[in-house]
């Protein structure tokens, strides 16, 4: 036999029923040969398995018959339109073997024309059923995936939505706890101020007054006035606090700098602070490191962890501890700059190192501390430097902050933060 000139790839003649049956004995698929009429005229016992079927119970046999009654039409239809065109693309199909079970195959059918003018129709039909469960198995758990993933995307939108107004309440908390302190007291002093001016003004009415009365008056308002003049400049500075919080650049341009002398400047701008706190201070930076940055946002920032160090973990240092240790560090990494302030204080508590950044946690909130400092200290490295800053710390041994900038402010973006 010749291969179809409709099908130059089918280049082989048909084998008659015992080679075909001994070439196809082993193959992992099924397959079948029907003629034009869509009888049986052979078939492996891969197929007979596949449709639960002997071979005699197939042979001679049309193969709708072994199809259910609403797919016979349709699949006569495809049969003749097969033998017309002489092409068939790969299908897939949900087939019912003879037991009833429904099983998921592939088939592939073929043109062969034999000497005589006799054209078949070879078809190969493999078994997909355990790949098309595993997919249907991976799409539903892709599908759970995904629904999980946007449940998860919404709670964390939602989170986001309370910290920002969890936030926002622990910002409006702690300006109306750091105001309401001194306009309290400029309110009560102002009152008891008005209350001696009215009692003085109707003992000069009634001639009751006495210079020993005008001495007293004197007094009191002289003690009052001063008590409102520092309930006044407090206010005002807590005031500045929080206008610093948003760590403007203050108009200050970028410009190159020595970074050891900066850094001596602002230890020297300190020097009130350190007479009255014995403190070896070390200042370790190479000579020729510079820096392209904001001098005067990075100054307030060596300040404020230079001032926080002393004012919170070497403060209450024991004496049988030793001399408290200050080290002011810097060194370069590519186009970065690390600047670190470490001291062998009293440590942070672990539950309290996520919120050192946050506005108004303060630990000396008693000695009259805003909790704004490493707040401003956070902004001005992450928004105005340009950089990042972290702290790590073991209680009772030692803090250390590290403060990351770009070696040149003017070509690199914003580096982010870590906030612990």
């Amino acid at each position: 036999m010749t291969s179809s000139p409709r099908d130059q790839s089918a280049s082989s003649s048909l084998p008659d029923g015992g080679l075909l049956a001994a070439a196809t004995r082993h193959m992992q698929a099924g397959v079948a040969v029907t003629d034009r009429q869509g009888l049986y005229v052979d078939i492996n016992q891969h197929y007979c398995d596949l449709r639960g079927y002997s071979r005699d119970e197939l042979l001679g046999k049309h193969f709708t018959e072994v199809t259910p009654p609403q797919f016979r039409e349709p699949l006569r239809r495809l049969h003749d339109t097969f033998f017309a065109t002489g092409r068939e693309a790969p299908s897939y199909w949900q087939l019912r073997r003879k037991d009833g079970k429904e099983i998921y195959v592939k088939t592939h059918s073929t043109l062969y024309q034999g000497e005589g003018g006799d054209a078949y129709r070879v078809t190969t039909m493999v078994d997909m059923t355990d790949r098309y469960r595993l997919e249907r198995e991976l799409a539903r758990e892709k599908e759970c995936a995904e629904a999980a993933i946007s449940r998860l995307h919404a709670q964390q939108k939602s989170k986001l939505q309370a910290e920002k107004m969890a936030s926002l309440d622990d910002l409006l908390c702690g300006v109306a706890h750091e105001l309401n302190t001194p306009i309290g007291v400029t309110l009560t002093g102002a009152t008891h101020l008005l209350r001696k001016v009215d009692d003085l003004k109707h003992a000069l009415a009634d001639g009751s007054l006495t210079q020993g009365d005008l001495m007293r008056f004197l007094r009191t308002a002289e003690d009052t006035l001063t008590l409102l003049r520092g309930s006044t400049e407090r206010a005002s500075a807590v005031v500045e606090s929080f206008r610093q919080v948003a760590a403007g650049r203050d108009h200050e341009d970028p410009v190159a700098i020595a970074l050891r002398p900066h850094a001596e400047a602002v230890v020297h701008s300190l020097a009130h602070v350190l007479a009255r706190q014995p403190v070896d201070l070390r200042v370790e930076i190479a000579p020729d490191l510079q820096v392209v940055t904001y001098p005067g946002v990075l100054g307030r920032c060596m300040a404020a962890l230079l001032t926080n160090a002393l004012e919170h973990g070497l403060a209450d240092r024991p004496p049988e501890r030793g001399p408290g240790r200050l080290l002011l560090w810097a060194g370069r990494a590519g186009d970065t700059v690390t600047i670190t302030v470490r001291d062998n204080g009293q440590g942070i508590a672990t539950k309290d190192l996520p919120r050192v950044f946050d506005p108004f946690f303060s630990g000396a909130r008693s000695l009259g501390r805003t909790g704004l400092g490493l707040h401003m200290t956070y902004n001005l490295v992450t928004q105005t430097l340009g950089g990042a800053i972290s702290v790590e710390s073991v209680r009772g041994h030692h803090t250390a902050f590290r403060v990351t900038i770009p070696l040149d402010v003017r070509t690199a973006g914003t580096a982010g933060a870590t906030r612990h």
